[in-house]
């Protein structure tokens, strides 16, 4: 219900942002109007600026434009194609003007006009035959690239790659941002309109990837994304003086959230800026979505928060402001807001799995699972997960009977919250039936399953009491592990520590 409740007042969102913005996708200098913000690019420096008057003659291309100045807001001066004009307050500017940009919030680009980006550049990538000049898939060098200097798959492009071979050439002799091209590029697709959504993602990220988990926003979003809303010019470039001018679209009214993209290895988390982002809309009430939901599962955000020590940032000077930005907020806040995204993520999740295969399918399962595993790994919520994985039980039953290892698995998850809630016979009798099943149908104890089930039984008989045949299960799990893994393994480790934390209690029993 919370799902849909959110889902339903971000579509009413959107359409009311897109009603203010009006439905027109023309260029977005036949638009300016007296009173409206921009940016201009003077002495140097991009300045806010408000439009004065502005010439309509049906024409982006001609005409001129009066703003009157007003704070700066980046650059820096290297003398490389720099024109400065006299410091005053008021300026006259041709519209079609490359030092006449519209404010961050004003550069969204619909899925439409993302799409047509990515068509062209397989065109581009075909026509002109277009190698891959990677010599290593990483950024420590130490993934050397298979298809170093052969063509380019730009389907499993990153996107600062994408950024260098497609989005620099066509934005350097203007040194304007990529939406500021759109109009004229694209016609029929007009140019960039007020952002109802901002996208926070790793430029190491695939970007056909990254666009296909936007695809849930529907057609009528207008989505921020940095490569094509910044300028991609060293000198130009909107972040040189003012590291925050980002977040001028991030917590403008207009913006409805903040989406998340992750891609399998959750490398968008790693990325202190992105962080950074999440801690913006946090301090400014925006929500946050991450998307696709179905990645989470492996993530490491299923335990509901971010861990900064892991975060990188290229600069020294950069992770030591972010890290201060986030003690004056405090992390546990913004992680409440991360629990309540991730567990938004996997309702939607599981709401469209439903849909799409039905309340009792496999799918549906596995999708009450992946909501259960999340609930267990946050303490507090384990009555959550146990719902969750009664649900996953009561379907792989009803589909397979009692003898299927999927069932054996779900009453091994579902004794876990019951130990958690100090449900002790309950859970008991949750992990022996699992154990039995799977010594039935794996027709050994050699095997890691099993090992489980001993396992979590020491731990329940070491709660209650029964010290002697708690150190029996944990014996046999370290035994299998032993035999399976060899001595040297994390699932061997686990056994270990186990076995001494209960010899340690028995002790001091």
């Amino acid at each position: 219900a919370l799902s849909a409740a959110v889902a339903g007042a971000a579509t009413a969102a959107v359409g009311a942002v897109v009603a203010a913005v009006g439905a027109s996708r023309k260029d977005w200098r036949q638009q300016l109007q007296p009173g409206q913000h921009v940016l201009v690019w003077n002495t140097c420096m991009w300045n806010r600026a408000t439009v004065v008057s502005s010439s309509d003659n049906g024409s982006a291309s001609s005409g001129t434009v009066e703003v009157e100045l007003g704070q700066k807001t980046t650059g820096s001066c290297t003398g490389k194609s720099c024109i400065a004009r006299p410091s005053t307050s008021v300026m006259r500017l041709p519209r079609d003007s490359p030092d006449l940009q519209p404010t961050m919030a004003d550069r969204g680009m619909s899925l439409a006009q993302l799409r047509r980006f990515a068509e062209e550049c397989r065109q581009e990538v075909a026509a002109k035959n277009v190698l891959d000049p990677r010599e290593f898939l990483d950024r420590e060098g130490l993934l050397p690239n298979p298809g170093h200097n052969k063509p380019l798959d730009f389907d499993s492009a990153p996107s600062w790659l994408v950024v260098d071979l497609f989005i620099k050439p066509v934005t350097k002799d203007r040194r304007v941002p990529f939406v500021d091209l759109m109009a004229d590029r694209w016609p029929d697709l007009g140019g960039p309109q007020t952002a109802t959504h901002f996208m926070s993602h790793s430029w190491g990220q695939c970007f056909i990837e990254d666009l296909s988990a936007l695809d849930f926003l529907g057609e009528d979003a207008y989505i921020w994304v940095c490569c094509f809303a910044m300028t991609q010019d060293d000198d130009r470039l909107e972040l040189l003086d003012d590291s925050e001018v980002f977040a001028e679209a991030l917590v403008a009214q207009t913006t409805i959230a903040q989406v998340l993209v992750l891609d399998r290895e959750a490398s968008a988390l790693t990325r202190l800026w992105v962080l950074f982002e999440v801690l913006r809309a946090y301090e400014h009430g925006k929500p946050l979505t991450i998307s696709p939901p179905s990645l989470l599962v492996q993530s490491r955000l299923m335990c509901g928060a971010i861990q900064l020590e892991e975060a990188f940032a290229a600069k020294a000077s950069d992770r030591d402001y972010i890290l201060g930005e986030f003690e004056k907020t405090g992390l546990s806040n913004v992680n409440e807001r991360i629990f309540a995204a991730v567990e938004h993520s996997l309702c939607r999740l599981l709401e469209e799995t439903e849909a799409q295969s039905g309340s009792r399918s496999v799918e549906a399962a596995r999708a009450h699972t992946s909501l259960g595993n999340f609930y267990f790994a946050n303490t507090g919520c384990f009555p959550e997960a146990f719902e969750h994985y009664e649900e996953t039980l009561s379907i792989y039953t009803e589909l397979f009977g009692l003898k299927d290892l999927r069932v054996a698995q779900a009453l091994d998850d579902l004794g876990g919250p019951l130990y958690k809630m100090a449900r002790l016979e309950e859970a008991e009798a949750a992990f022996r039936k699992s154990l039995a099943l799977r010594l039935e149908l794996l027709a050994t104890e050699e095997h890691e399953d099993v090992a489980q089930c001993f396992g979590d039984l020491g731990l329940v008989f070491e709660v209650q009491g029964k010290f002697r045949a708690a150190e029996e299960m944990h014996r046999r799990a370290l035994a299998i592990r032993t035999t399976t893994f060899g001595e040297v393994h994390l699932k061997v480790a686990q056994s270990c520590f186990c076995l001494g934390t209960l010899l340690f209690a028995a002790c001091a029993k």
